[in-house]
């Protein structure tokens, strides 16, 4: 009984491991192409809202 507990511990450690462990490259890359799309994202927002009410009334 004692060696199928500790097998089962072993296999829920891996099954865990397997769940919540990252790839590292994977996700800065991930997050780097996502904060460039952000900011290219921001950049084009401000150029269409630069335009003040002063530049609508001339």
């Amino acid at each position: 009984m004692d060696n199928r507990l500790q097998t089962q511990e072993i296999i829920a450690t891996k099954q865990m491991s397997a769940n919540e462990d990252i790839d590292y490259e994977k996700t800065i890359t991930d997050m780097i192409t996502q904060e460039s799309i952000h900011n290219a994202a921001l950049s084009v927002g401000a150029k269409i809202i630069q335009p003040t009410l002063v530049d609508f009334l001339r």
